[in-house]
């Protein structure tokens, strides 16, 4: 399973980190930012990467202001990812 960068790794001050679940074939993870529509991100989120599904826009300039305008996204006909639908940014 792929993690996020360890804790204390580049001066991150945060002791606990987002274990990132396992991708569907052909996806993987993307930049990981630090603020998605103007709000905090948890240290280990990352943008889900999907061959043909461009994201309208980046986390750090999403609009999506809505909990619930996300997309599930998994593998073996299990959702098991919670992306933003505007940016891919993993909410789970």
């Amino acid at each position: 399973m792929l993690s996020s960068i360890p804790p204390g790794a580049h001066g991150d001050p945060y002791t606990h980190y987002y274990e990132r679940p396992p991708l569907p074939d052909n996806a993987h993870w993307g930049h990981a930012p630090s603020h998605h529509a103007g709000e905090y991100v948890y240290p280990g989120r990352a943008v889900l990467m999907l061959p043909g599904r461009p994201w309208a826009e980046s986390p750090e300039r999403c609009t999506n202001a809505d909990p619930l305008a996300n997309d599930w996204y998994g593998y073996d006909g299990e959702a098991t990812i919670l992306v933003c639908r505007r940016c891919g940014l993993d909410v789970t």
